[in-house]
């Protein structure tokens, strides 16, 4: 037929089509090149003659044609390849050319001006790519690859309303996506809006399958206290990936809902020793909490045996003794460790360890801890706030005191507990009315706190205020009701 008819090209494309099927692109390439001397721009010839110079491996030839193609007008099929020869090419300004062709041609094809919104944000150009990525969904308000970019682009702007929106939508349409459901739960956490957080994690329940977001859900629902569903994530965690570290999550999750059993059984598959000795410790509480304090005297005996070279299941379980009212044990667990492996250079053990000596009436040994924490931690505004609260409630330097909560005060100035400690600090050195000043801040701060209040009507007794300080008592005493110090206060005023 092309002997009769050479200038026929409906009959070149249709062989140079059968002769790529075939897997001979030389013969197509020819059928191609002597077609095109004859209707040098035909769109649909300079297509099949790109498709062969690709399966030959001339890449750069086959983009030349492919972008002359759509030039002369070719359709979306060769629109794309050519953008995939381009892309391949590293011809980016070419690429966005051939994209933004492809979207004026196809205004109602979401996926020309999504294509095209790419390329503009390759090139650097935000605003046109946010416009075509609108585009896109005013073509189809359900794309969802333009969603999930709108929600980033908005997130990234600070628009949370918008942002939220367009997660909400792509989850509606593709309930699968867990990076973008990740991410909108990320949002709603760091907004404070809970219950919705906890909606969108309830909806991943089957979806989601990341270890890492099945870990991240677990720990946020039981952040949110929704144990239930954090017990859900965890299992599935597990199911996936038996690891010592997820069993001892789903431990201090399960001890925090009150199933200590359930603790118990989790923690006691923990092997790996970097969380061995903290789930062994955590055996002891859980059981203690449970009312079987006995059957764990056994751990807690091999602990003391064997003092664990971890300093933080030693000192978390001096803390819990000393909160059961075994604060002896406490210290002396914390003593052996440091006769064990010398002292650690880890803040928190000497923290303890104050807050310990504090609760067996031991103060200033409680100080000498603390300066412990100061001597790894020179700015710990706790460590500082501690000592300095600790002097003003034991007759000790209130010099120092003061330069102690002022420099924690640096560090956490919305700190009603500071303010207060500062506060009395002042009333302690007759300080009056600078007292309440602070007290006053510290009030406004942390108004259901039962001591600052008190504190509050301490320093307006001082001040002759028998009304405010009879107001500040009353109100310390909603807060604390069977406190029968400021019971006594309140009668002497009358």
């Amino acid at each position: 037929m092309l002997e009769e008819e050479p200038e026929a090209v409906d009959v070149r494309i249709a062989l140079a089509k059968e002769l790529l099927a075939a897997g001979d692109p030389d013969a197509a390439l020819r059928i191609c090149e002597e077609g095109l001397s004859s209707s040098p721009g035909d769109p649909s010839l300079l297509h099949l003659k790109a498709r062969s110079l690709w399966e030959l491996g001339w890449n750069d030839l086959a983009a030349d044609a492919a972008f002359e193609a759509v030039e002369s007008g070719a359709g979306s099929d060769t629109q794309r390849f050519a953008i995939h020869l381009l892309d391949g090419a590293g011809r980016a300004d070419e690429s966005l050319e051939v994209a933004r062709i492809w979207s004026n041609t196809e205004g109602q094809n979401p996926e020309a001006h999504y294509t095209y919104g790419k390329k503009l944000a390759e090139a650097g150009e935000e605003e046109k790519a946010i416009k075509a990525y609108e585009d896109a969904l005013a073509a189809d308000p359900n794309h969802a690859n333009s969603l999930s970019v709108l929600a980033l682009y908005s997130q990234s702007k600070g628009d949370k309303e918008k942002a939220l929106s367009y997660f909400k939508r792509l989850l509606e349409i593709r309930p699968a996506a867990e990076l973008q459901r990740g991410m909108l739960v990320e949002l709603l956490a760091r907004d404070g809006r809970v219950e919705e957080a906890l909606s969108v994690i309830r909806e991943g329940v089957g979806f989601t399958t990341q270890p890492e977001l099945l870990s991240r859900y677990g720990v946020l629902a039981a952040d949110f206290g929704d144990f239930d569903l954090a017990i859900v994530y965890l299992d599935s965690l597990i199911e996936q990936e038996p690891e010592d570290g997820y069993w001892y999550l789903l431990g201090t999750v399960k001890a925090r809902k009150g199933d200590f059993d359930g603790a118990v059984k989790a923690f006691r598959e923990v092997a790996d020793k970097e969380f061995f000795d903290m789930a062994q410790a955590n055996i002891y509480v859980s059981l203690s909490r449970s009312g079987k304090k006995e059957e764990g005297r056994a751990i807690l005996d091999e602990i003391f045996s064997d003092i664990p070279e971890d300093p933080t299941p030693v000192y978390a379980l001096a803390e819990f003794l000393s909160l059961d009212g075994e604060g002896e044990k406490g210290l002396a667990l914390l003593e052996g460790y440091i006769t064990a492996h010398g002292k650690p250079a880890d803040p928190r053990f000497f923290f303890t360890k104050g807050t310990v000596l504090d609760s067996l009436g031991d103060w200033s040994g409680s100080i000498e801890a603390m300066r412990e924490v100061l001597a790894l931690e020179p700015d710990d505004p706790y460590a500082l706030n501690y000592i300095a609260y600790t002097h003003s409630i034991n007759g000790g330097d209130l010099v120092e005191a003061e330069s102690m909560v002022r420099r924690a005060l640096e560090a956490k100035p919305e700190s009603g507990p500071f303010l207060d400690t500062l506060g009395w600090v002042l009333y302690k050195a007759g300080r009056y009315e600078e007292a309440r000043e602070e007290l006053t801040r510290a009030v406004a701060l942390s108004p259901d706190d039962a001591v600052i209040v008190e504190h509050l009507g301490d320093v307006e007794v001082k001040l002759g205020n028998i009304d405010a300080a009879r107001e500040a008592y009353e109100k310390s005493l909603k807060f604390d009701p069977e406190n029968a110090d400021v019971k006594g206060k309140l009668e002497e005023l009358k």
